[in-house]
């Protein structure tokens, strides 16, 4: 049963990725579990799952920085559209993983 229940948890972040207000305690809320089993069910994964989502969001955000269709929109906007509440975070973040500013990759 855990695994199933983490299988449904992996799918809701996927499904929640933009929503700025995704957390370890909305996710617990959602599924009617601790924040502490959640932990529990991913004890064995490589990362956290709060670095899971970031990392997540990241990946998706840096797909759409590279689409030619969406060149039009801000990185702002873009950063918001993938669940991140700061661009100055968003940056910091961009820069740390990829070298280089989401202006620079996007050049």
């Amino acid at each position: 049963m855990a695994g199933a229940l983490r299988v449904q948890i992996r799918s809701f972040i996927e499904e929640n990725l933009g929503n700025q207000d995704l957390s370890l305690a909305s996710i617990a809320g959602a599924f009617g579990i601790s924040s502490r089993y959640v932990h529990v069910l991913f004890k064995g994964d490589r990362e956290a799952v709060s670095g899971y989502i970031q990392r997540r969001r990241l990946e998706e955000a840096t797909r759409a920085l590279a689409d030619p269709m969406r060149s039009r929109l801000s990185i702002a906007a873009i950063a918001a559209a993938h669940g991140f509440k700061s661009q100055a975070h968003f940056c910091r973040l961009f820069r740390e993983r990829h070298g280089v500013t989401p202006r620079e990759f996007r050049c």
